[in-house]
């Protein structure tokens, strides 16, 4: 009992140190007034010996819930307002916040509620990611059960993150062709999108709808090289950036792998609607 009144007592601290006016900056409503860019990517180039498959753009800052524009300020998947349960004993500041290894958002879509936290098993190499898909091996070994070697664990061509994230199963390789909402619209088209899998495209959320143009533009005997389009991309306004991160699928000799690219946009520092060109070769590459 002793031992469950200190860790009750160390997280109440470390949220706590939040400082009250740094939550009151914090957006919980959802947002009105946001800009979209479009972003090209050059100069991706691959040996012939890899071929291009598919890619999965996210702008981890936001999230679209129902059709509702939400912001993600600890970028843990789980937007500031229901990073905000008391419940759970989770802060919309922290990605993990009682550091035990484990994002917010697997202990709030798990329903383990701030008692039940202490018997989570113990992460021993928190942060040790060792296929790259933005789950930690604690994450996918301990609560999601998929498989940490494996950037797509059932093999239905959505990374593992993106189908946590997007309300899927990793471990269900036929949820990437359903359609969840009978829009006409299948979850793994809906999750390149960046919408909902679990709501039909109103309005208002074809309007947020990602747009994508990849072309060839460079082949010969060594390489192909490829200009990437991925266009509306909504921001909103938090002080540490939108991180927009591009999940890029290859085969190489019949083996699937991923790498993972990100770039952080900073609101104030882009007009509506404007065109950011990065070179391929000076992102940066991790999760």
């Amino acid at each position: 009992m002793l031992k469950r009144l200190l860790v009750l007592v160390l997280i109440s601290l470390m949220i706590i140190s939040c400082s009250n006016e740094e939550l009151q900056t914090l957006d919980l409503e959802p947002i009105t007034k946001y800009k979209k860019v479009n972003i090209f990517i050059n100069n991706y180039c691959i040996e012939n010996e890899r071929e291009y498959i598919d890619i999965y753009a996210s702008n981890n800052s936001a999230k679209l819930k129902e059709d509702k524009l939400l912001v993600d300020f600890d970028r843990d998947g789980l937007p500031n307002s229901f990073d905000s349960v008391e419940e759970y004993a989770i802060s919309p500041l922290k990605y993990d916040t009682n550091l035990d290894g484990y994002r917010d958002l697997l202990i709030y879509l798990s329903g383990i509620d701030i008692e039940n936290q202490e018997y989570l098993k113990k992460c021993e190499f928190m942060g040790l990611d060792t296929d790259l898909d933005g789950l930690s091996d604690c994450e996918e070994n301990n609560i999601i059960r998929s498989n940490p070697e494996n950037f797509d664990t059932d093999g239905d061509g959505i990374p593992d993150e993106l189908e946590i994230t997007n309300d899927l199963n990793p471990n269900d390789p036929n949820d990437a062709f359903q359609d969840l909402d009978g829009d006409g619209i299948i979850n793994s088209e809906e999750i390149r999108l960046h919408v909902p899998v679990g709501i039909s495209n109103t309005k208002n959320i074809k309007k947020l709808e990602y747009q994508y143009d990849i072309t060839l533009s460079k082949s010969n005997s060594q390489i192909r090289c490829y200009d990437i389009y991925v266009n509306n991309i909504a921001l909103v306004d938090v002080k540490n950036g939108n991180l927009i991160k591009f999940n890029i699928i290859e085969n190489l000799f019949s083996q699937k792998m991923m790498r993972t690219f990100r770039v952080i946009v900073e609101y104030d520092k882009v007009e509506d609607d404007e065109l950011l060109e990065y070179d391929f070769e000076l992102l940066v590459e991790g999760v």
